[in-house]
């Protein structure tokens, strides 16, 4: 073994290698192995003796990644000055002499002589911080019972529910004690003792908590002070006239030896030298001080429409369903208050370029090699994460694979993709008053079709393509805004418009202005063929979870449905206001429209009290 380890030795040798060679050359390893079969003294001395090699083996790994180029003699050195316990074959205390380490959940159902339970420090226990919000654990819990609507997400919500149990933990601890029980927890500069340390404390003994940390003086934090105390004490000198009306006890005034007049005064010279420091803030330049600019006082700058009556009113099929359910959502987002792109809507644009360019294509095989080749240009790293992103988006062209067979299948014949439509018209205006006129007002509706299909008797199909994981609810879909904008474009004529005009250039004579009746877009265009029939139109899911072809079909317009045009007058009005209306629908998740939501928790303007 000594001549192993001198012949290995070297400059360069680590201790992992000299450790290798001198356990090499004691040929003990099948002896101790085999020992280690039998139930014998032997065989247990074996095991402990293997385990105590793997354990300098790993002491010895451990220490060359801590110490990279350390020699032998180094580690030796290391070893030699560690103060390891001896092993004794023999137990070191008694089990009823013992000290258990243990948290508030293992040490539930037992009793304990003495409890002693540390770290009751203010931010560690408790701890509000919301739990499993990597994976979404807690909010899995949540949709499983039930508790899944908005007021419980909030996070308001979240750190009550942890701070209850927080408290429960707590009792459970406090109640392992048989007789006596220990808080400990520091006072620091940075460190102060958790309220949970009042609980254990009985009332009459518990020292009076040292007064509230000091706030920062800052010039912003001095201005907000001055100024809620500006306007609390205006706001009561206007509520003076009712608090005066309502019977009152001036007993605890007079005890103080305070009359009512005496408090008024004090309240005025507090008012007056707040008002002077706020003044002399602006003097001295400070953002903020101004009265003019604080939010919430001045005046509305306007209160006129976003058009005025001759401007033409542009709408989108997409934006019609949003501008009649939550016109405020609809307004957020045109002033650009959107979500920044993320990962999903890329990944939705992909697939939808692959459809635009393989929109017949039954091989999935062929659409999952067009995937891989621009996948990189999604600029994702590799990890588990991205892997499971590839193969989600594998599954959606399988779908549409899926789809174009059964479009086959059905006679139907793909005549577009990404067609871009457009039609104008006139919508009547609601009457200024009793009696008065009719008024209308331009409308242009301009969209881009994902998806446009030809059935054997010559009726147009559209279809939506949609990669997000949901989708409306089966009872919207006979009246879903978006495919009954694409309808009554089909209806105007404009879609066989656009696909003369994308095969052949724009139809000689033809309009921009077209009524609202479906008949006189035929007129319009000057005595040519009357628009084609329409077969109706669908939403396109393949992001869903949905294993089979996930159509939502909407059934074609009758000559009775007018609610197309109803909707498209509603969502022009709403787009031309000056009032937008926030609504919450009973089942709604997440709120879009963000701090600006009057609705929402923890989204209250300044000026509310």
């Amino acid at each position: 073994m000594l001549a192993a380890g001198h012949a290995a030795a070297g400059p360069s040798s680590g201790p992992e290698e000299l450790l290798w060679e001198i356990w090499n050359a004691a040929e003990v390893s099948r002896h101790w192995a085999g020992l280690t079969r039998w139930s014998s003294a032997e065989g247990r001395r074996a095991d402990h003796d293997l385990d105590a090699v793997m354990a300098l083996f790993q002491a010895a790994e451990r220490f060359s990644d801590q110490n990279p180029g350390a020699s032998a003699i180094a580690f030796v050195d290391y070893i030699e000055r560690l103060e390891l316990p001896m092993d004794t074959l023999a137990k070191t205390s008694a089990a009823d002499a013992a000290i258990e380490v243990l948290t508030p959940a293992s040490a539930a159902g037992r009793e304990f002589d003495t409890v002693i339970l540390t770290g009751l420090q203010e931010g560690a226990w408790p701890n509000l911080n919301p739990r499993g919000q990597l994976l979404g654990s807690g909010h899995l819990v949540d949709v499983v019972e039930g508790r899944a609507d908005a007021s419980a997400q909030s996070l308001l919500v979240k750190r009550m529910n942890v701070l209850q149990d927080e408290y429960r933990l707590f009792a459970s601890a406090v109640s392992r004690a048989k007789n006596r029980l220990y808080a400990v927890a520091v006072h620091a500069q940075e460190e102060s003792p958790s309220m949970l340390l009042d609980l254990v404390v009985p009332p009459g003994e518990r020292e009076a908590r040292s007064g509230a940390i000091p706030r920062p003086i800052t010039a912003h934090r001095l201005i907000a002070e001055l100024r809620r105390h500006l306007e609390i004490s205006i706001q009561s000198e206007l509520d003076e006239d009712a608090v005066r009306a309502a019977p009152r006890d001036d007993a605890p005034l007079n005890e103080l030896g305070l009359t009512e007049s005496s408090v008024q005064e004090s309240t005025e010279t507090q008012r007056r030298a707040a008002a002077r420091a706020l003044a002399v803030l602006v003097e001295g330049g400070l953002v903020g001080a101004e009265p003019n600019t604080w939010w919430g006082l001045p005046e509305l700058s306007t209160t006129a429409p976003l058009l005025e009556p001759a401007d033409i009113v542009r709408v989108s099929p997409s934006s019609v369903q949003s501008a009649i359910e939550s016109p405020l959502q609809w307004f957020t987002g045109a002033a650009g208050g959107v979500e920044a792109t993320d990962f999903s809507r890329m990944l939705g644009s992909l697939i939808h370029e692959i459809a635009e360019h393989h929109p017949a294509e039954t091989d999935r095989e062929v659409l999952i090699s067009e995937l891989d080749a621009r996948w990189d240009s999604l600029g994702r790293e590799e990890g588990w994460e991205t892997e499971k992103d590839r193969s989600r988006a594998r599954v959606m062209l399988k779908k549409l694979a899926g789809y174009f067979g059964h479009v086959q299948g059905q006679g139907r014949q793909v005549i577009a993709r990404e067609l871009q439509v457009e039609a104008s018209l006139e919508i009547p205006l609601p009457p200024e008053g009793p009696g008065g006129s009719v008024q209308t007002r331009s409308v242009m509706i301009r969209g881009v079709i994902d998806r446009v299909e030809r059935t054997e008797a010559g009726e147009l199909f559209v279809i939506d393509l949609k990669t997000g994981r949901h989708k409306p609810a089966q009872i919207e879909i006979p009246t879903h805004g978006q495919l009954g904008s694409y309808q009554l474009l089909v209806a105007l004529g404009a879609v066989d418009r656009a696909l003369h005009e994308a095969q052949q250039g724009p139809v000689p004579g033809t309009s921009e202005e077209t009524s609202a009746d479906p008949d006189a877009a035929v007129e319009a265009a000057h005595g040519g063929p009357a628009p084609s029939p329409g077969r109706g139109a669908a939403l396109l899911h393949v992001g869903t979870t949905v294993a089979k072809t996930d159509l939502q079909e909407q059934p074609p317009l009758g000559p009775e449905d007018t609610w197309p045009l109803e909707q498209l007058t509603q969502a022009a009005q709403v787009m031309s206001g000056s009032m937008f209306s926030a609504y919450h629908s009973p089942n709604q998740q997440r709120c879009l429209v963000g701090s600006l939501c009057p609705l929402c928790e923890n989204t209250k303007q300044v000026t509310q009290p």
